[in-house]
């Protein structure tokens, strides 16, 4: 399968596969493991020449499951709205990916609270402004950011220009649905009845 830019490739446990370069240029991705079964140390491990172990084994005897369980997403929009746009690219119980796209004077959602799971996010264009507790970060294009469960947060545009993330739920925890709820409810949803209705790990924060 080849994934071109602006795709996501999605492989389930048990499932063979590898990666190339399939193009006449370099090839610049994110990995994303979930759970992280010690990718990180693995990592630093190839860096400072020395082993360690992980959860990555040859093909199995028998095969593995299936290759069709793998999956290549393109452009799968699901709210679509002035200045706000979010597709869901992955929903699955152990990872929820969406890219978020907001554009200058929207308002940001309020700041609020996963008790079960942790929300990362990476920066693919203009700058974020993250409210992480008691602390206001700024995210430029190509920064990555990860908020623990039970920290207050917000994310919301910085400057006079568009801003374009990838939010990710660790575990997913009910976030495919939740975006849904939103698209149904139309322009005026309240993320908390969303949230709510989706059985998403959301509070509003205090």
């Amino acid at each position: 399968m080849r994934a071109p830019a602006g795709t996501l490739a999605r492989v389930p446990p048990l499932v063979v596969h590898g990666y190339r370069n399939a193009g006449a240029a370099g090839a610049t991705f994110l990995n994303c493991h979930a759970p992280g079964q010690g990718f990180a140390g693995y990592l630093r491990a190839l860096r400072d020449g020395r082993g360690h172990e992980f959860d990555q084994q040859p093909p199995p005897a028998d095969g593995g499951r299936p290759p069709s369980e793998a999956s290549v997403a393109g452009d799968a929009t699901v709210v679509a709205r002035p200045g706000v746009r979010v597709a869901l690219l992955a929903d699955a119980e152990a990872i929820a990916l969406a890219e978020v796209a907001i554009g200058p004077g929207i308002p940001s959602p309020p700041a609020h609270v996963h008790r079960r799971h942790a929300e990362s996010a990476y920066v693919l264009e203009g700058e974020l402004a993250v409210t992480a507790g008691d602390r206001l970060l700024r995210a430029e294009a190509g920064t990555w950011l990860t908020v623990p469960a039970g920290v207050r947060h917000a994310f919301a545009p910085s400057g006079t220009k568009r801003v374009r993330f990838l939010t990710l739920h660790t575990p997913g925890s009910g976030f495919g649905g939740f975006v849904r709820a939103l698209r149904d409810a139309g322009a005026d949803a309240d993320l908390e009845l969303a949230a709510d209705r989706a059985g998403h790990d959301r509070e509003r924060a205090a």
